[in-house]
């Protein structure tokens, strides 16, 4: 017996299938099969002619999301801002440890639950935390969403304590970092317009400055599609991250007011340390890359505070003439952000302004340790909230925000 086609999961086109047959059976509505087709890339082209073999990602129904997402708002009314709330398959799941984390670089946001376990006390929760189920997730803090996603990982734990469950879940885009494409490999357009073509129906958000349409790009056969679509927004001077609805974002790094000011001695709850791994950094980034001619491409970046014998040459892949200035920058600031982040962890998980940390705002920091005794103002680039033995906290990773821009590049010390 074929398998039913499940928004959030793929499906092999029967014979005697229809687009609006698979609308029927997947949202009761046929009239929904422009979902179906907007989400991929039929054999034919065309919506009237689908081919048995063909294999279909069938999206997640906006409307049933959003009410979805109303009701679970409902039920976390009544929830303290200082708890978490997990869920699986819709179900809440009590909480022993929590950990999770959300970057404006990172495509995939996860968290990481563990929870105590007696076998056969529920068995719709032991059935949905076998491997190869992948039920749907969600985590909140207070009445706030975090993430949404699946259950890719459990681990079951045995002590002489009892058991327990380890559940790591990841936001619905962990599909699009982890898949690799389809034919054909050859794109053209906006970058969203791309992204819209291969992320399997996500709700896609970029800009409105997000930069020229691609005259043509090529994908390698064994590249997935998140690493295309990272490759493309670094092009574009763009980040490529995730929002709570586990949905695909296009961003740029911006400055704005700080949430507040934190002090060393009075934010830190534990010890920490900060890295400065000089041997990432070089003095000269040199993009090249190919236009769609013959004719190679060149463009680069310095950073002119690194002794002049460090240099580095990368592959641009297929980017415009005039666009690979931006690549050159984009690769010299993302190497100092992945060289010079700041790990600060804080006592909880709300700001100086009583909302939570959430990335891409910024902060003011005053510490000896890190070198701003008189406070220097940064931008979150990751945000991990923790609960365990030890309470809450929040882990926030911190750069200077040239470090995400083409700007030119600014020392915290200087």
């Amino acid at each position: 017996m074929a398998s039913l086609p499940k928004p959030g999961s793929q499906y092999t086109v029967q014979y005697g299938d229809t687009l609006t047959a698979l609308a029927q059976r997947a949202y009761g509505q046929a009239s929904k099969w422009q979902l179906i087709y907007s989400a991929n890339v039929l054999r034919s082209g065309n919506p009237d002619r689908i081919y048995p073999g063909e294999v279909f990602n069938i999206p997640t129904d906006p409307d049933q999301a959003k009410a979805q997402a109303q009701y679970a708002s409902r039920q976390l009314q009544g929830k303290k801002r200082e708890e978490a709330t997990f869920t699986i398959a819709g179900k809440e799941v009590p909480i022993v440890t929590m950990r999770t984390l959300d970057a404006v670089d990172n495509l995939v946001s996860s968290w990481i639950i563990e929870t105590d376990w007696i076998p056969g006390h529920d068995s719709a929760f032991d059935q949905a935390t076998l491997p190869r189920k992948y039920p749907s997730s969600e985590i909140y803090i207070g009445s706030v969403l975090i993430g949404t996603g699946k259950l890719y990982t459990p681990k079951n734990k045995y002590t002489v304590d009892g058991r327990s469950k380890v559940l790591e879940c990841f936001s619905l885009t962990a599909d699009i970092e982890d898949s690799t494409l389809f034919p054909p490999y050859e794109f053209s357009g906006k970058l969203s317009a791309i992204a819209k073509k291969i992320s399997s129906g996500l709700s896609i958000t970029a800009p409105s400055d997000e930069g020229p349409a691609f005259d043509l790009v090529v994908a390698t056969r064994s590249e997935t599609k998140g690493d295309f679509l990272k490759r493309l927004a670094q092009q574009r001077g763009l980040l490529a991250t995730t929002d709570e609805q586990g949905n695909l974002v296009f961003m740029r790094a911006v400055k704005s007011a700080p949430v507040g000011t934190i002090a060393e001695d009075e934010t830190m709850v534990t010890e920490w340390e900060g890295a400065f791994d000089g041997r990432k950094f070089f003095n000269l980034y040199r993009a090249v890359g190919q236009s769609g001619d013959p004719d190679e491409i060149k463009s680069t970046a310095q950073d002119p505070v690194v002794p002049g014998t460090r240099q580095m040459t990368f592959s641009a892949g297929d980017v415009d003439a005039g666009q690979i200035p931006i690549t050159a920058k984009w690769k010299r600031n993302h190497t100092y952000s992945e060289s010079l982040s700041f790990p600060f962890p804080v006592r909880d998980w709300y700001d100086p302004q009583g909302t939570l940390w959430r990335k891409g705002t910024m902060v003011t920091v005053k510490s000896t340790t890190m070198g701003t005794p008189n406070g220097y103002t940064f931008y979150i680039k990751q945000v991990e909230y923790v609960l365990d033995g030890q309470g809450r906290r929040t882990t926030l990773s911190l750069v200077p925000i040239e470090a995400l821009t083409g700007d030119d590049l600014k020392d915290p010390w200087s």
